[in-house]
């Protein structure tokens, strides 16, 4: 692949877009040298899971390509925060910028570099980012107020003052990925339902003045330190927000979140079957055209606890809840939640 590069690079000066993206993994820095020298013009470069890149490679980008919108390094394991520091300081111009997988070089030192620089960003991805904290994300969400997708899963330092942030100055935000931040509590999702009531009334503002439409995806999956009763309030919050079989609130791995649901599942019929094989019921729950779930348990489950998930579905109350609650502290198997009509 080396040999490749050095021999087109100076045959496109006029490249624009420029995927690199290897399975096995050869390119070099001599290569992308080449390209920074020939092409800069480049706007979207994909260097992802070139494992064998140094910091030198960044240098030379960054001097030779300052046109760049669009950088995709994930995976790119070597690269330090310094060097990637740099970089956003001649590439000012980056609007996507996918750091997945690099340690080094994704520190609260270069998201504050970042956020300085680049304040037009709109997508970053952070995931698996382990030294990420709440100094770099705050950053992000003071200096980078565009700011559309933001991916930490993975970032386990981050903490609620991270998501009040995001909730109180990119107003734009409409994909928050934080699967496994175990430090998120219910503060950071009352922030955030506290924006979806706001973006609300400013739909009333005139069109030029309003925001977008809210978060479209969150991801929630192993964030166990949440209720139920603050996940429901970003919810209704975000009518985007489905739990249903479109998945765009993801709670997987969170046992105390399944009552949360979204509109669609008020007030919609029920299907439900209850079977046993031995000691162990099992009942399985279908909501007509929204999401699927079986609950196992080892002990006898009787008419009024399969009522009590009927009614807590179809009409949310506090009554319903209590009953709900109570049918949940009973289940000693836990709850499979399936992915289509088909697995049930």
């Amino acid at each position: 692949m080396n040999n490749l590069v050095l021999a087109f690079a100076p045959k496109f000066t006029k490249l624009q877009v420029l995927s690199l993206r290897q399975t096995i993994p050869q390119l070099e820095d001599k290569a992308v040298e080449s390209v920074a020298n020939y092409c800069p013009e480049l706007l979207d470069l994909d260097l992802s899971k070139s494992f064998k890149l140094t910091d030198c490679s960044l240098y030379a980008l960054a001097h030779g390509c300052q046109r760049l919108t669009k950088l995709n390094i994930s995976g790119c394991t070597a690269f330090s925060d310094v060097a990637l520091s740099y970089l956003t300081g001649f590439c000012r111009n980056l609007r996507s910028l996918n750091l997945c997988g690099c340690t080094k070089a994704a520190s609260d030192r270069a998201l504050t570099a970042i956020a300085h620089n680049c304040h037009r960003l709109q997508y970053l991805n952070l995931g698996w980012c382990e030294f990420v904290g709440d100094a770099g994300v705050m950053s992000l969400a003071r200096r980078c107020p565009d700011l559309r997708e933001l991916d930490l899963c993975g970032c386990s330092l981050i903490t609620d003052d991270s998501i009040v942030a995001l909730a109180e100055r990119c107003l734009y935000l409409r994909s928050l990925d934080l699967y496994q931040c175990h430090n998120i509590t219910d503060i950071a999702m009352y922030s955030l339902a506290n924006r979806g009531m706001k973006s609300k009334r400013d739909m009333w503002k005139p069109v030029g003045s309003r925001y977008d439409e809210g978060l479209v995806n969150l991801n929630l999956g192993q964030c166990t330190g949440l209720t139920a009763q603050a996940v429901q309030a970003v919810c209704d919050s975000f009518p985007s927000l489905h739990t249903c079989l479109r998945q765009s609130l993801t709670i997987s791995g969170c046992l105390n979140l399944v009552s949360v649901h979204c509109a669609c599942t008020t007030g919609s019929p029920i299907l439900f079957q209850v079977s046993g094989v031995g000691n162990c019921c099992v009942v399985t729950l279908k909501f007509l055209n929204v999401n699927l779930f079986k609950i196992y348990t080892s002990l006898d489950l009787k008419d009024e606890a399969v009522e009590a998930l009927v009614i807590w579905h179809c009409m949310p109350s506090n009554s319903s809840a209590k009953r709900w609650d109570a049918l949940m502290a009973s289940v000693e198997d836990g709850i499979e939640v399936c992915e289509s009509a088909d697995s049930v």
